[in-house]
């Protein structure tokens, strides 16, 4: 109770008239968010008499301001309190994770503070900085934007071109900003490239959308918010409005268009299907394309080719996009599937794509089947590639859905050339059945078969089976299939590593091998422990999770600290 009478008699209000900020140094969690509240219901009640004030006083009030600000509530640099996974930093978690580079924009902004120590050991730089960029009361509301649960999120909102200038309208409404200068303060955080290109597919969505709004007014908003939007995407959205040569999804049914995309070159898919349903030859729909000043790829075509042509050339085996690329070898399921499709023989498929300019596989079995195309396609029905890993979730998925054994899935993936590690048993105990599907509870999703399984998913579940982690991992290497660590990482129990992976305090989710874990996670993972930074990283890499090098994550971090002077 002496700590809170001392942090409420020195905490005062900062900032400008119209934009008082709370300032307070607290001790524990409960006070961050009691005065954070308080001061959200100051800020609702102000909004209230600012209403009032205009609607119903007719004599002169005093300037009021136009919002209060708890920015400046922060933990006390000695420390968070209140033993829970929370990190003492001015920006703490409900709000999401900040990237690496504000997180320690933050942490230089308050120094000292023993967690820069503790960074410097990695990446000692860090003792350098001599000045970073002061903070502003909207940054946090800059930089953050709606999540799921009514949430926030750091940072996402800048990687679409349509949330970008959602987000910074929304912000410049909030906060009375000109455009102009948000770009600019985005810009100094790192938090928008310069310059931000705009995606045709975007402009072509928008428009899409907002069936009033021209490609030119919804270029011209964007632009105003640090976008960049080449006249030709402006003048190619507006002609594909009315020309359906431009359509991408040329004949689907239920009238889901995306859109020729001008830095890609017109397949000859594309060219096919646009003959037929327009009734042009190929040279005629070249010629149209070219005008619009699209590249075209029609070598091998006919002037009039038929539908089995576009049936050919498209993945799916359906005449519809997404079609065939020349610059890749076409994948050995989209021969079966299309032979399927066209009652014809694999030969005869290789022979017709062949002569269509095509690169074909080099190895497809004596015994090919059509019904092989079930193992070959991924569940959306396009083609695996040969030469890339195969998702081991879609070779349990391939057995359940066609009744068949996992051996003989695996066994016709191989005559086609694809690399399976996976060896199952000809006779499944109860174990073995458990193990190997796709909703039990060993994870696969994610794994592929050039992957180790990360041995985090062993001790995840090696948990549900009542099984030690190496029994489990002994039974997966008889399999064929690596395992990341063939044990608890040295100096971690069994119920530690699984605490170490735990993705929430009270919740039984874990990190997977396609976790992305960040410098605050590190950070506060590393407390939980009560360990060392670099201790955490070595303890979460060795059971499979992707951490990327601690010293590289601050340089690159560093490198992007707002307004840094020294350092680096």
């Amino acid at each position: 109770m002496a700590q809170l009478r001392q942090t409420l008699a020195s905490s005062g209000w900062g900032g400008s008239h119209d934009l008082p900020v709370l300032r307070a140094e607290c001790r524990h969690e409960a006070v961050i968010e009691g005065l954070r509240e308080y001061t959200a219901h100051a800020d609702e009640l102000l909004a209230t008499v600012r209403r009032a004030a205009h609607e119903r006083i007719t004599q002169p009030m005093p300037r009021l301001p136009a919002r209060l600000s708890a920015d400046e509530v922060t933990p006390s640099l000695g420390g968070g309190g209140g033993g829970s996974r929370w990190l003492s930093d001015p920006w703490k978690s409900p709000r999401g994770h900040p990237p690496d580079h504000i997180l320690l924009w933050r942490l230089l902004a308050h120094r000292p503070h023993a967690l820069l120590a503790q960074l410097a050991e990695s990446r000692p730089e860090i003792t350098e900085v001599k000045a970073v960029l002061p903070a502003l009361p909207s940054d946090r509301d800059l930089l953050s934007a709606p999540g799921l649960d009514s949430g926030e999120l750091f940072w996402n909102w800048s990687k679409d071109s349509r949330c970008t200038a959602d987000h910074l309208r929304s912000v410049a409404g909030t906060w009375g900003a000109a455009l102009p200068a948000l770009v600019h303060r985005a810009r100094s955080l790192g938090a928008l490239p310069c310059p931000a290109p705009a995606k045709f597919a975007e402009l072509m969505e928008e428009m899409e959308e907002s069936a009033t709004d021209s490609a030119a007014s919804i270029a011209s908003e964007w632009r105003r918010c640090g976008i960049d939007v080449p006249e030709t995407y402006i003048e190619l959205a507006t002609a594909a409005r009315r020309d359906p040569l431009l359509q991408r999804d040329l004949g689907r049914a239920e009238g889901a268009f995306g859109w020729v995309d001008p830095e890609e070159t017109v397949p000859p898919g594309h060219i096919t299907k646009a003959g037929l349903l327009l009734g042009l030859p190929v040279s005629a729909v070249c010629a149209r394309l070219r005008e619009y000043g699209l590249r075209v790829d029609a070598e091998g075509l006919p002037e009039r080719p038929g539908a089995e042509v576009a049936t050919l050339l498209s993945e799916r085996a359906d005449g519809l996009w997404p079609w065939l690329s020349r610059s890749q070898e076409i994948p050995p399921g989209h021969v079966a599937a299309a032979g399927r499709a066209l009652a014809l023989g694999p030969r005869e498929v290789l022979d017709r794509l062949a002569g269509l300019g095509f690169t074909t596989p080099m190895t497809m079995p004596g015994d090919a089947e059509p019904d092989d195309a079930d193992f070959l396609r991924s569940a959306s029905r396009r083609p695996l590639p040969l030469h890339k890993p195969v998702p081991y979730a879609h070779i349990f998925d391939s057995a359940r859905r066609r009744n068949c054994s996992l051996r003989h899935v695996i066994d016709r993936m191989r005559a086609y050339g694809f690399t399976v590690p996976l060896r199952p048993p000809r006779y499944f105990t109860p174990l073995d059945k458990e193990l190997l599907r796709g909703d039990g509870p060993l994870e696969w999703a994610q794994v592929t078969t050039a992957d180790a399984m990360p041995s985090a998913h062993v001790l995840v579940a090696a948990r549900s089976l009542l099984m030690s982690p190496r029994a489990l991992a002994e039974r997966l290497i008889g399999y064929g299939v690596e395992v990341s660590c063939p044990d608890v990482p040295a100096g971690l129990s069994f119920a530690s590593a699984l605490e170490l992976l735990r993705i929430c305090e009270g919740e039984d989710m874990f990190l997977t091998i396609d976790c992305e874990v960040d410098l605050y996670d590190l950070i506060e993972r590393s407390r939980a422990m009560k360990t060392s930074i670099t201790r955490t990283v070595q303890w979460l890499r060795e059971p499979g999770i992707p951490v990327p090098d601690l010293s590289e994550t601050l340089r690159s971090a560093l490198g992007r600290v707002p307004g840094r002077v020294g350092g680096i």
